[in-house]
Protein backbone atom coordinates (compact mmCIF):
# COMPACT_ATOMS: atom_id res chain seq x y z
CA UNK A 1 0.00 0.00 0.00
CA UNK A 2 1.51 3.33 -1.01
CA UNK A 3 1.26 6.57 1.00
CA UNK A 4 -1.80 7.84 -0.86
CA UNK A 5 -3.61 4.55 -0.28
CA UNK A 6 -2.66 4.63 3.41
CA UNK A 7 -4.06 8.14 3.69
CA UNK A 8 -7.35 6.99 2.14
CA UNK A 9 -7.45 3.94 4.44
CA UNK A 10 -7.10 6.21 7.47
CA UNK A 11 -9.68 8.60 6.03
CA UNK A 12 -12.17 5.72 5.93
CA UNK A 13 -11.79 5.18 9.68
CA UNK A 14 -11.13 8.78 10.73
CA UNK A 15 -13.75 10.60 12.75
CA UNK A 16 -15.84 7.54 13.51
CA UNK A 17 -16.83 7.33 17.16
CA UNK A 18 -17.67 3.67 16.74
CA UNK A 19 -17.55 1.09 13.99
CA UNK A 20 -19.80 -1.89 13.49
CA UNK A 21 -19.42 -5.11 11.52
CA UNK A 22 -21.32 -3.69 8.56
CA UNK A 23 -24.96 -4.65 8.87
CA UNK A 24 -27.75 -4.30 11.41
CA UNK A 25 -27.99 -7.99 12.38
CA UNK A 26 -24.23 -8.43 12.88
CA UNK A 27 -24.08 -5.25 14.92
CA UNK A 28 -27.06 -6.28 17.06
CA UNK A 29 -25.51 -9.70 17.68
CA UNK A 30 -22.21 -8.10 18.73
CA UNK A 31 -23.97 -5.51 20.89
CA UNK A 32 -25.91 -8.20 22.78
CA UNK A 33 -22.59 -9.68 23.91
CA UNK A 34 -21.32 -6.42 25.41
CA UNK A 35 -21.58 -5.38 29.04
CA UNK A 36 -21.15 -2.05 30.81
CA UNK A 37 -22.00 0.09 27.78
CA UNK A 38 -22.30 3.86 28.05
CA UNK A 39 -25.86 5.11 28.54
CA UNK A 40 -26.25 6.14 24.88
CA UNK A 41 -23.82 4.06 22.78
CA UNK A 42 -23.48 4.81 19.07
CA UNK A 43 -22.39 2.55 16.25
CA UNK A 44 -21.57 4.10 12.91
CA UNK A 45 -21.87 2.03 9.79
CA UNK A 46 -18.52 2.00 8.02
CA UNK A 47 -20.23 0.76 4.86
CA UNK A 48 -22.14 4.05 4.62
CA UNK A 49 -18.86 5.94 4.85
CA UNK A 50 -17.47 3.78 2.03
CA UNK A 51 -20.41 4.82 -0.16
CA UNK A 52 -19.73 8.48 0.60
CA UNK A 53 -16.03 8.10 -0.20
CA UNK A 54 -16.85 6.37 -3.49
CA UNK A 55 -18.72 9.49 -4.54
CA UNK A 56 -15.94 11.77 -3.30
CA UNK A 57 -13.22 9.80 -5.13
CA UNK A 58 -15.31 8.70 -8.12
CA UNK A 59 -12.48 9.28 -10.63
CA UNK A 60 -9.59 8.03 -8.50
CA UNK A 61 -8.55 4.42 -9.17
CA UNK A 62 -6.14 4.28 -6.21
CA UNK A 63 -8.83 5.42 -3.81
CA UNK A 64 -11.25 2.85 -5.19
CA UNK A 65 -8.66 0.13 -4.64
CA UNK A 66 -8.51 0.92 -0.91
CA UNK A 67 -12.28 1.35 -0.62
CA UNK A 68 -12.80 -1.97 -2.43
CA UNK A 69 -10.39 -3.70 -0.01
CA UNK A 70 -12.49 -2.48 2.90
CA UNK A 71 -15.70 -3.61 1.18
CA UNK A 72 -14.15 -7.03 0.49
CA UNK A 73 -13.42 -7.39 4.20
CA UNK A 74 -17.07 -6.66 5.02
CA UNK A 75 -18.24 -9.10 2.34
CA UNK A 76 -15.95 -11.85 3.65
CA UNK A 77 -17.30 -11.35 7.15
CA UNK A 78 -20.87 -11.63 5.91
CA UNK A 79 -20.13 -14.78 3.94
CA UNK A 80 -18.03 -16.58 6.56
CA UNK A 81 -19.20 -15.13 9.88
CA UNK A 82 -20.18 -18.60 11.10
CA UNK A 83 -16.54 -19.64 10.87
CA UNK A 84 -14.59 -16.62 12.10
CA UNK A 85 -15.11 -13.32 13.80
CA UNK A 86 -13.57 -10.02 14.65
CA UNK A 87 -12.57 -8.43 17.89
CA UNK A 88 -13.84 -4.89 18.33
CA UNK A 89 -12.51 -2.50 20.91
CA UNK A 90 -15.01 0.06 22.10
CA UNK A 91 -13.39 3.10 23.59
CA UNK A 92 -14.43 6.52 24.72
CA UNK A 93 -12.69 9.66 23.54
CA UNK A 94 -11.21 11.62 26.42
Amino acid sequence: MNNKQKDIFFQIHQGMDREGPGDYHSTKRAFLKLIDLPSHPKILDIEKKLQDLRQHYQNDAEAFEVIDMEQSEIDLYRKYSKYYGYLFYIMQKL
